[in-house]
């Protein structure tokens, strides 16, 4: 810890201790009294005056180009460079069961598709799915079975082996609405198959919102995203040049939007999200508004985590220092 007090010296200037803490002057706000306290116990730190705020110490030195001081800091704390990731995040590759799509799966893509198919492709019309649309998530669904009357969504994984599928019913006569098949939702990346981390990457909450959206779009499918997650380490480790956290515009929605922008830009993470107030204004999520609708809303590389309390239902989860 002394070490560590001795960098951010380095780093903030001249400081005080009271009791756990450590007083700094605050380099966001710049008030003239020392008003940023830091716990390196805890790892955590809050300036009392503008709110800056974080469960990561190391996140200060975002504000500073001073690099050694960046180097050294992690060099205590035993953190692996980026390149190293594959090594951090190497897990022994488990048996895992078989994932199988169900006997009485139907592709809707297909030609040749039984009368029972009707109500499905009205639903997905409902949905506003085009066929396009069905090809490229390889959409299509059962009659018959446990997953009688549900629309089949199946995942593949890099190397295209089935790893995940989504079922969503078509009708009210199933419950509930969607049933989940394969490994746990955080061990995989949903349709991996069809990413290019070169390019610019949407996290959404659910399947429609992904397929609404459409290219190098994920459903992360709920409304949090956990570090340690398969999905989560992959943007880390491949950077992807910008992650737009397209979160549902209601209370949960716009929490996880927080704390998954906040979690990204501590990794070092281009990140932006969606800024446009009738889109929390109207409470409708994605899917709702179909692509068009999508691709007017204003969205905004966010520089600086805090701005996001500026936005509608910021929520100031953000700035807690519990």
């Amino acid at each position: 810890m002394d070490r560590k007090l001795s960098i951010l010296r380095l780093l903030l200037g001249s400081c005080r201790s009271v009791g756990d803490e450590t007083l700094f002057y605050c380099p966001k706000c710049d008030h003239h009294h020392r008003k940023l306290s830091v716990n390196l116990n805890k790892n955590k730190f809050k300036c009392w005056v503008c709110g800056f705020s974080g469960n990561n110490v190391f996140f200060i030195f975002r504000l500073f180009k001073s690099n050694d001081l960046k180097q050294e800091w992690l060099a205590i704390d035993d953190i692996v460079e980026p390149a190293a990731f594959d090594e951090l995040f190497a897990k022994e590759e488990a048996k895992l069961r078989v994932v199988s799509l169900p006997s009485s799966y139907r592709y809707l893509g297909s030609n040749t598709l039984p009368k029972s198919s009707f109500l499905v492709k009205n639903y997905l019309k409902s949905r506003r799915l085009s066929k396009a649309d069905v090809i490229r998530w390889r959409i299509g669904y059962c009659s018959a079975g446990d997953f009688a009357e549900r629309i089949i969504f199946p995942s593949f994984d890099a190397r295209g082996k089935l790893n995940f599928f989504v079922s969503r019913a078509y009708t009210r006569n199933q419950w509930p609405p969607y049933k989940n098949i394969g490994h746990r939702a955080d061990e995989i990346i949903f349709n991996e198959l069809n990413i290019d981390w070169s390019k610019e990457v949407f996290l959404t909450e659910g399947i429609f919102d992904a397929i609404t959206i459409g290219q190098n779009a994920i459903p992360i499918l709920g409304p949090s995203l956990d570090e340690n997650s398969a999905l989560f380490q992959k943007i880390v480790k491949e950077k992807p040049p910008i992650v737009w956290v397209c979160s549902d515009p209601d209370e949960v929605g716009i929490r996880a939007r927080n704390r998954i922008t906040k979690q990204c830009f501590e990794y070092g993470i281009t990140v932006g999200t969606i800024v446009d107030q009738t889109y929390y204004n109207k409470r409708s999520d994605i899917s709702e508004m179909g692509k068009e609708a999508f691709w007017l809303l204003e969205r905004k590389i966010i520089e600086d985590p805090w701005d996001l309390l500026q936005q509608q239902g910021g929520m100031n989860e953000i700035c807690s220092y519990k």
